[in-house]
């Protein structure tokens, strides 16, 4: 599933920050909800991949999860 936004988009320093775990913090937020999102869609066995920009403006991410049996 690809998700998309028309907002600001990540920074390349957002974009490390999720691939290595941390939390982001941005317009004073605890920037906890893609990191959340990456470890839920981890424990369900897929990964979220963080693509170059969206077509809208914003961020691009793919979430792939295994097909259940």
């Amino acid at each position: 599933m690809d998700i998309e936004d028309s907002g600001p988009g990540l920074t390349q320093e957002e974009r490390e920050l999720l691939r290595t775990g941390e939390h982001l913090s941005r317009h004073g937020t605890g920037g906890t909800g893609l990191s959340a999102a990456r470890g839920l869609v981890r424990e369900a066995g897929g990964r979220l991949d963080i693509l170059d920009g969206s077509p809208l403006g914003g961020a691009h991410l793919r979430v792939r999860l295994p097909v259940a049996h």
